[in-house]
């Protein structure tokens, strides 16, 4: 696994061959990407790594006239929320992740979404994997209508909204969440080929 802490994303190789759907049709035996690297399936979580779900739930705090923490410094931010202001504010933090219209406007990250068509004019099969927000009845049709504005139909239909990651077949999945637990092997995993060769 390798972690970008400046980013907070990690990049993780997935190993389960026991799983063979829903993504078997992507694995195309003898299939070269970018300068003949073998093509990967690379899962792209959305939250953290191309919307900012955490400086928009800063700002949306602070248009309430309460305080918001310069920096989330866990994977839950509420959980930051709550050591540094008190279970009441985290309170209202969990709140506003709740309301209608909260996944629908997250800011875009600088830099996620050229990322991802980098990726994929790479030659990479890249596909979105993102968990939903399961006490937010909008969080699935906001994040699918977030991925049609910001990236395109297609990317919206060939995404896959669900809270178990584990279970979507792919070779690598970049998350801000490092403790996902995938099957990990972290000593396989190499960094993939760059732009600069």
């Amino acid at each position: 696994m390798h972690c970008s802490t400046h980013d907070r994303v990690c990049i993780t190789p997935v190993d389960r061959p026991h799983l063979t759907a829903p993504m078997s049709d992507v694995h195309r035996a003898g299939s070269v990407g970018w300068r003949g690297h073998p093509m990967a399936v690379i899962l792209v979580d959305m939250d953290g790594v191309l919307a900012d779900f955490e400086g928009y739930r800063a700002t949306l705090m602070r248009a309430m006239g309460h305080p918001g923490p310069p920096t989330v410094e866990t994977f839950y931010g509420r959980e930051t929320y709550a050591r540094m202001f008190g279970e009441p504010l985290a309170l209202v933090a969990e709140g506003i992740t709740l309301v209608e219209g909260f996944f629908r406007n997250l800011p875009l990250i600088p830099g996620g979404i050229e990322g991802v068509r980098r990726l994929q004019s790479s030659g990479h099969d890249v596909r979105i994997c993102s968990s939903p927000l399961r006490r937010n009845p909008h969080c699935r049709d906001e994040k699918l209508e977030w991925l049609r504005r910001h990236l395109g139909s297609d990317w919206a239909d060939e995404a896959t909204i669900t809270s178990v990651k584990s279970e979507v077949v792919g070779d690598y999945l970049i998350d801000d969440r490092p403790d996902l637990k995938r099957g990990i092997k972290p000593d396989e995993w190499s960094p993939g080929p760059t732009s600069d060769g």
